[in-house]
């Protein structure tokens, strides 16, 4: 610039019109995914037992599941980050066995390649019996997580079951049981492998596993 000119004298204005976005979804998906849910939601429970499980010290904090809650009762979970929380998953089939899971709703950021095996399998082997995956469209959109979300939706349709990817941070696991236990794992923790101190509670309350399938359920059908 010439002496004595301001340089701020030389900027040139920008034109955000022509600025692309980044990170792109399928037209109306994020605007759409929060229409469906035209208020916040809460739900009150008041359960007749609470068991608080610490899991720091074990190898898999699942195992410290040694029994899984009656009726009304909550166990309340910090895990090391030592397991992924899908683990939960065959792990109540585990402890519940016979039964089996007859529908199984699951929120989450994302999964990963292993997991997706490990679903997959359980429903081909008639372990759970119908399914929903609702996931982030962040995940959806980067590299590793749109390969492992387009395999998930291919697979999962492919069978006659749902996924889906919106606006969605939540992470919440809901098992009906074949005989009658309605499960309910709410967690800080993804589905897929994490490295973090997470907390969870893992509840058998069939109002409280019917309050989040309602949600679930509504911002599916807006998709």
């Amino acid at each position: 610039w010439s002496s004595g000119m301001n340089w701020t004298e030389t900027l040139h204005t920008l034109d955000l019109a022509g600025l692309r976005t980044v990170l792109e979804s399928p037209a109306g998906s994020a605007r759409d995914s929060r229409r469906a849910l035209d208020r916040e939601r809460m739900h009150v429970t008041r359960s007749t037992r609470r068991e608080f499980i610490d899991g720091l010290r074990v190898q898999n904090a699942v195992r410290t599941l040694e029994r899984l809650p009656a009726v009304g009762e909550s166990f309340h979970i910090v895990m090391a980050g030592n397991f992924d929380s899908f683990d939960l998953t065959p792990a109540v089939l585990d402890l519940a066995a016979p039964a089996t899971i007859k529908e199984l709703n699951l929120s989450t950021l994302g999964l990963n390649e292993k997991n997706t095996t490990t679903l997959l399998g359980l429903l081909d082997a008639g372990q759970v019996e119908r399914c929903t995956f609702i996931c982030s469209v962040y995940f959806r959109s980067v590299e590793d997580g749109g390969r492992i979300f387009e395999t998930l939706h291919r697979e999962l349709t492919r069978r006659g079951h749902h996924c889906c990817a919106i606006r969605s941070h939540a992470k919440v696991t809901l098992m009906e049981l074949s005989d009658g236990r309605c499960l309910t794992w709410e967690s800080s923790a993804n589905l897929r492998s994490c490295r973090n101190i997470e907390q969870a509670v893992l509840t058998n309350d069939r109002e409280l596993l019917e309050f989040h399938r309602r949600w679930m359920m509504e911002v599916m059908r807006h998709e």
